[in-house]
This record gives structure tokens, sequence and C-alpha cells, in this order.
């Protein structure tokens, strides 16, 4: 028993069993993970181009709010921005008015007052629809609209 003690001391242990191959999924592959990474740039670039049309809204909604240009051709501009994603037909009752009472104005401080008023409510309804817009078309012009409607109610 000795001798089987001490020579087990001598002998190194056997060496593990080699492990199972890793599934597919699990194996580090490159062309997966660029794949991965192409998909994600395709997907973010996709959207970043459904939301330019809703940057530039937002922006022209800021322009006018802050604007040097008469308050009758800045609505003008604005309702024309507004036209390409929302029919007119299709507006609430109280922004049509607006535009209608901007656009026929004469220059005043209510006037100004009512140009703010109502690029202010573009800027946020245009921010909600930007947001909505990195999932879909639809949920933007939903966004929009809502966000539209909201504005206008609080007012």
């Amino acid at each position: 028993m000795d001798r089987l003690a001490a020579l087990a001391d001598i002998l190194p242990p056997l060496p593990p069993a080699p492990l199972p191959p890793a599934p597919w999924w699990q194996a580090p592959q490159l062309w997966l993970g660029l794949a991965v990474v192409l998909a994600v740039c395709v997907g973010m670039g996709l959207a970043w181009m459904r939301g330019r049309a809703w940057r530039r809204l937002r922006a022209q909604a800021r322009a006018a709010q802050g604007g040097d240009l008469p308050a009758s051709q800045t609505a003008v501009q604005l309702a024309a921005q507004l036209r390409v994603f929302w029919p007119e037909a299709d507006w609430p009752p109280s922004l049509r008015v607006d535009f209608d009472r901007l656009r026929f104005a004469h220059e005043s401080a209510e006037t100004a007052s009512l140009l703010h008023a109502t690029a202010q409510r573009l800027e946020f309804a245009a921010t909600h629809a930007l947001r909505a817009a990195w999932l879909s078309r639809t949920r933007a012009q939903t966004a929009f609209e809502r966000g539209l409607r909201n504005a206008s109610a609080q007012r």
C-alpha cells in the first residue's frame, strides 16, 4: 500500500477529457459580429433619414419664434412646411384659424405673440414626431398629430 501511495505521488493525474465543441451561435465569429454591426448602422441610418423632415420643420418653427421676417410671411412659410406632413383639411380648427389670422393680419404685438405661440406648438409636436420617427413613419405622423392636438388643447 505504501508503494502504491508513493507511486501515485510520482505519476501526474490523467488530463481531463476535452470539452465538446461550442454551438455555432456561441462561437466568436467575425462575420456574425460584422453583420450585427452593419444591421444596426443601416437601421440607425434609415431612422435618421426618416427624422430629417421633422428636424427641418422643428428648425423652421424655432426660426419663426425669433424671426426677422414679417409675421404674415413667416406664417405662410411655416404653413407650407406643415402641409408637407399634414394636409390642411386635417388640421385642428384652432390651428387653421390661427394661420388664417396670421396670414391676413397687420403687423402688431398681438400678431407676433400669436406667431410665437403657434410656432411653439409646432416645435413641440415636431419634437415628439422626431422621437417617434426612430420607430416608423406612421408612428411619427401619429405622434405629431397627437402632440399638435395636445398643444392646441392646452392653449
